[in-house]
């Protein structure tokens, strides 16, 4: 078997170091052109099958990349990151 796994695109959590975790944002303008140039990247390879997370940025990335039957696995939903939710992360001196 051989597995491809790929991570969402930009969203602005990641441009401002927030923890996102279970907040449901979408993929940002950067984030849906990093599809668009991996859906590129990928053109003609066949996938037996597509499973994503269900959270709105990686079905975003996936509905773009891939034209075709997606599931959606609620294992793959992120972790709550409870109060810390769209919180900076600190950065390091």
């Amino acid at each position: 078997m051989l597995l491809y796994v790929t991570r969402h695109g930009e969203t602005e959590y990641n441009i401002f170091k927030r923890y996102c975790g279970s907040t449901d944002i979408p993929l940002n303008d950067t984030g849906i052109a990093q599809a668009h140039d991996l859906k590129e990247r990928l053109q003609g390879m066949k996938f037996d099958a597509v499973v994503s997370s269900p959270m709105l940025r990686a079905r975003q990335y996936c509905e773009i990349i891939y034209n075709g039957l997606i599931m959606f696995d609620d294992r793959l939903t992120e972790i709550d990151c409870g109060e810390f939710e769209g919180v900076e992360k600190q950065r390091k001196p």
